[in-house]
């Protein structure tokens, strides 16, 4: 097993062996993940800086255990210790701030409303789910309008039309989400329903805002 830095990559002039690799984001060597008992992190081992909120998210959760199990850990099986990069430790900071500095408001009326005495309700679960989708709705909507003012001719053209195409599969994904397999999975699917809409709705709004300046 090879937990060192590979040739041609970032860092690799970095002297010893060691479990973390750069190639043009951070990479934590897979094999180091296994043989360190931290299979169940390997999806995500690659870091990318693409501006989604959510890998900025991964990186907050992954840092602590990096830092509490990479510091000495063993790489190749040889017993010899490592301390963590302190370069990387710097990279990894970044986000780790910017991330505690953005709080969605959106995100914290939906925990704000699921913490109420309804919210734990079954029906509370979905109508907290369902305000959101419609405030993420409006964002969405913002965000697109906001990224067609900006874009180029062909660019919008493009947008406008993967947007409409998006919206029609939105549809179509509703249609699908009544039918009736729904009629043996109890109340909780629409709770469930409620909640991959959400999270379909974000990833598309973290789309439109790739496409923005």
């Amino acid at each position: 097993m090879n937990c060192g830095i590979r040739p041609g990559h970032a860092g690799a002039s970095i002297a010893g062996p060691h479990c973390l690799d750069k190639p043009g984001g951070v990479r934590i060597a897979p094999d180091c993940l296994r043989n360190y008992g931290l299979s169940a992190f390997l999806p995500f081992s690659n870091f990318h800086a693409l501006p989604v909120m959510r890998r900025a998210e991964q990186k907050v959760s992954f840092v602590g255990m990096l830092v509490w199990r990479t510091i000495g850990a063993p790489c190749g099986g040889s017993g010899r210790r490592f301390l963590l990069d302190p370069l990387l430790l710097m990279v990894l900071a970044v986000p780790i701030a910017s991330a505690q500095k953005k709080v969605d408001p959106i995100e914290a009326q939906v925990e704000a409303c699921l913490g109420t005495p309804t919210g734990q309700t079954t029906a509370g679960m979905t109508d907290c789910s369902h305000k959101a989708y419609l405030a993420y709705d409006r964002r969405m909507n913002d965000v697109y309008q906001r990224t067609m003012r900006n874009a180029d001719p062909q660019s919008r053209m493009l947008i406008r039309n993967a947007q409409r195409q998006w919206l029609a599969y939105r549809d179509a994904q509703r249609q699908a989400d009544n039918g009736p397999w729904r009629a043996d999975r109890g109340s909780m699917a629409s709770a469930d329903i409620e909640a991959l809409n959400v999270d379909a709705i974000r990833a598309r709004i973290d789309e439109l805002n790739y496409y923005a300046p």
